[in-house]
């Protein structure tokens, strides 16, 4: 059964709607520690991400700060959504 699902692609750019510090890793590739961040996308509310804060857990950033996804290589061949902060 075809569920009718469409796919659009969208730039990646949203707010930060929560976030965590990971301070132990389950997986290789993730250098401790390091923020987790729920993003909320612009260009569908309620279309929400999560994904590492690459600029670090040092970062300033606060609920409702923009960012945008890009790809980050954690191995060889394996690349996973991330985010990184917007200038204001």
């Amino acid at each position: 059964m075809d569920p009718g699902y469409t796919y659009a692609p969208v730039d990646g750019s949203g707010v930060i709607r929560s976030w965590t510090v990971m301070r132990q890793s389950f997986l290789p590739g993730f250098d401790v520690p390091f923020v987790l961040v729920d993003v909320e996308l612009d260009a569908q509310k309620d279309l929400r991400l999560i994904g590492r804060l690459v600029d670090g857990p040092d970062a300033a950033f606060k609920l409702g700060t923009s960012v945008s996804m890009v790809f980050e290589d954690i191995a060889d061949r394996v690349s996973v959504p991330a985010f990184t902060l917007l200038a204001p």
